[in-house]
């Protein structure tokens, strides 16, 4: 065998022995974004207090706010979808009823995403889970007629609760699907991690397994809360984010470029804590509760923060929470107090020495003004 060849075996054997490392190095990430970002988060230094807002709406699950409407899905079986005047909180519609027409919903629907047309028509989406399908709606005339108009109901491609989508197009052509920790049998004790899955007009599917390896842990409600997270889409349908209930953590994907860039906590805890969690009084200890809801504009990322951990909410700590304001960057654009413990936050304003926003505990409805003390736009 002459040298020449000696060397080509040498080095053949250097990029397999390379790529071999590399790619089992990947498989044991638990995390694996394209980059990680520690965030620093300051004090805030303004409060915002809040009014009541007397209205008959119960079992809240989500809220929008699109130009000077609040859009809220509930559990109203006659009226799944109320719609507010923010200007003079009043219920100005109320449709979506329970039924199996196209135009109604099994159970109340979840996952609402909007976007504005080129007409000024708002188009309203959501799901009816248990249907496995999206419910695109004219959201505009919708409320002019008192009654769900639709305008199609997108068939999902993956069956199931499992499965949470955000259609690019109001014709079901391309998406991005988050995949939740799924299992073959739950006696098996085997778990498959969370992955998102983002189809094109051209009906390709991109996976992207931005958590290689599932965590490691028996307790089942410790490895769930660890994936349990808010996703949003930005209305221009260009970003998502990812925001983690018990991780300080939150991830900006690019819809067109399928890039995951992650923003975490300085000195924060990060996938690792919850394999070495034992039992569940060390858990309630250790986890903390980070993002309680996440809201967003085109330009924003609007967070609403906890900090306590689980011991504590539990016993019903009192608690100041935070609004943290982010670019589609991770750059913190203002930081403000809370004057009460919220469970959802749904913003109509920015101008970054004020803010205007309607907010939830426990079904009361609340709209905040921030009472600055200095110009919060600086980081």
């Amino acid at each position: 065998m002459n040298k020449n060849m000696c060397k080509r075996i040498a080095i053949l054997s250097i990029i397999i022995k390379v790529l071999m490392t590399s790619c089992s190095s990947t498989e044991d990430l638990l995390y694996n974004p394209d980059t990680l970002t520690q965030v620093e988060f300051k004090v805030p230094q303004n409060m915002i207090k809040g009014d009541e807002i007397k209205t008959e709406i119960y079992t809240i699950h989500e809220m929008e706010c699109i130009d000077s409407i609040l859009v809220i899905l509930s559990e109203k079986p006659n009226a799944f979808i109320s719609v507010i005047d923010c200007k003079n909180d009043s219920i100005i519609a109320q449709f979506g009823n329970l039924g199996h027409a196209k135009d109604e919903f099994i159970d109340s629907p979840k996952s609402m995403y909007w976007e504005k047309e080129a007409n000024g028509n708002i188009t309203l989406y959501c799901q009816d889970l248990i249907k496995s399908v999206t419910k695109v709606i004219n959201l505009t005339e919708s409320i002019k007629r008192n009654k769900c108009i639709l305008i199609n109901e997108i068939k999902h491609d993956y069956q199931g609760i499992d499965f949470q989508y955000f259609h690019l197009d109001k014709d079901g052509n391309s998406h991005i699907c988050r995949k939740f920790v799924t299992f073959d049998d739950p006696r098996d004790n085997i778990y498959y991690p969370p992955s998102f899955l983002i189809k094109d007009k051209t009906n390709r599917i991109q996976t992207i397994e931005l958590y290689p390896k599932i965590i490691s842990n028996d307790l089942v409600g410790v490895l769930y809360s660890a994936y349990f997270d808010i996703l949003h889409l930005s209305p221009d349908k260009t970003k998502f984010v990812q925001a983690f209930n018990c991780l300080d953590l939150f991830n900006i994907i690019d819809v067109r470029t399928h890039s995951v860039n992650g923003y975490i906590g300085f000195n924060s805890y990060d996938f690792e804590l919850f394999q070495e969690l034992e039992t569940i009084e060390e858990a309630n200890e250790k986890m903390h509760l980070f993002y309680q809801d996440v809201c967003v504009t085109n330009s924003s990322i609007i967070t609403l923060k906890d900090g306590r951990n689980i011991r504590e909410q539990k016993e019903g700590k009192k608690h100041q929470f935070q609004i943290y304001i982010f670019d589609w960057y991770g750059n913190i654009l203002s930081s403000y107090f809370i004057d009460r413990e919220l469970v959802q936050i749904a913003l109509d304003k920015i101008i970054f020495t004020e803010i205007e926003s309607l907010d939830i505990t426990e079904d009361i409805l609340f709209k905040c003004a921030c009472l600055a003390k200095e110009n919060s736009k600086a980081k």
